[in-house]
């Protein structure tokens, strides 16, 4: 969509879609910078924000990851990377020049040297980045930032916290 807003919008029974799958529903949703939307399981009955125990249930995950995702997606996406992964389930998007996401599409944990375009970005060849989702600071060394990523998990690194 580049600079154009676009949604998600989860059709489900979200009495059998806990907590845990609202989660990775936004973490997933934060790789394309797309926010997340709830509505009903047939789009006509029981509307998620129309039940409390369902929104109030989820409250804490909308204040962590909206702001995020309203972040990197205001930052704009960016059709080149200036990175990239060594591992075809490792992907990437960029946002603005201090946002990369990163998926791990796969179901095992993988270790990945993302190699970072750096003098691009106009940042030094060795920096600190942090994972917004999780907080925790992750080196880059001579423009390749190395990281491990949960099996079908998503992170946001700010290269410019």
């Amino acid at each position: 969509c580049y600079g154009k807003p676009y949604l998600f919008l989860m059709n489900t029974r979200f009495d059998d879609f806990g907590s845990d799958l609202v989660e990775k529903y936004m973490r997933r949703s934060g790789f394309y910078a797309i926010l997340p939307s709830m509505f009903s399981f047939d789009a006509s009955n029981e509307a998620y924000f129309n039940t409390p125990k369902w929104y109030n249930r989820d409250r804490e995950l909308f204040k962590k990851y909206i702001p995020i995702i309203k972040k990197i997606s205001e930052a704009g996406w960016e059709p080149v990377t200036l990175a990239k992964s060594p591992s075809p389930t490792v992907f990437l998007e960029r946002y603005g020049k201090r946002y990369i996401t990163v998926l791990n599409y796969s179901n095992e944990k993988q270790s990945a040297k993302i190699q970072i375009n750096t003098a691009k970005l106009g940042l030094n060849k060795s920096l600190k980045a942090v994972d917004l989702y999780s907080g925790k600071e992750i080196s880059i060394s001579d423009s390749i930032c190395s990281l491990e990523i949960e099996p079908q998990d998503t992170m946001v690194l700010d290269l410019a916290p």
